[in-house]
């Protein structure tokens, strides 16, 4: 539940920040791994797990997989697409190709590592165990809406009726962090470049 605000005039010339629900209404906003995991910091008075930078990187990937998935369950056969006109269908096919291209670069980004290693723990201590790729890890947080718990789990991690350890917890999410990271790319610092087009006065600045 939140508000959504914006600006109103107060007075001749100042603003006030005021709730701009319908109707004074609150709006409902189904909360993701990301809110959930956030709310469950702020309820132990820690920070948020995540930046909103990586939190913007997770749910931009799970659209952007969404988005592509329901395009092709709509037009799975190049048939369907011919009977479009000409332009539509390009037009059609070309953004499904472009959305198939991003994910496979974010993808990339992401790498075949793995953010927690059997091999790494005592044999006694291994069982059924498997080793948790990152490629996994986003995948279930960003967008099965899983939580780190449903990914210790889902690999043999906690076991039945047992929550999962915190150092276990800890580790995925910092692996987490590092792979959202990858995924925004190369970051660009302390350039800047300008570009100026017509014939009129050059700006002051």
């Amino acid at each position: 539940m939140l508000d959504m605000m914006a600006s109103y005039p107060k007075g001749d010339d100042d603003f006030e920040m005021k709730a701009a629900g319908f109707l004074g209404r609150k709006t409902l906003q189904r909360a993701d791994s990301f809110d959930v995991m956030a709310a469950m910091a702020a309820r132990h008075k820690r920070a948020s797990p995540f930046s909103p930078a990586q939190v913007a990187m997770g749910r931009f990937y799970r659209d952007l997989v969404e988005k592509h998935e329901s395009a092709g369950v709509k037009c799975s056969s190049l048939e369907s697409l011919s009977q479009r006109s000409a332009g539509s269908g390009s037009d059609f096919m070309d953004a499904v190709l472009r959305d198939r291209e991003r994910i496979g670069v974010l993808r990339k980004r992401i790498g075949s590592g793995s953010a927690m290693v059997v091999r790494r723990i005592r044999p006694s201590d291994r069982e059924s165990r498997a080793s948790i790729m990152d490629r996994r890890l986003v995948d279930i947080v960003c967008i099965e809406d899983g939580s780190i718990t449903d990914v210790l789990r889902a690999h043999g991690w906690v076991r039945e009726g047992e929550t999962a350890q915190a150092k276990h917890i800890k580790a995925l999410q910092v692996a987490l962090r590092e792979a959202l990271d990858r995924m925004m790319g190369p970051v660009r610092r302390g350039g800047a470049s300008v570009a100026h087009f017509g014939t009129g006065c050059l700006p002051v600045f």
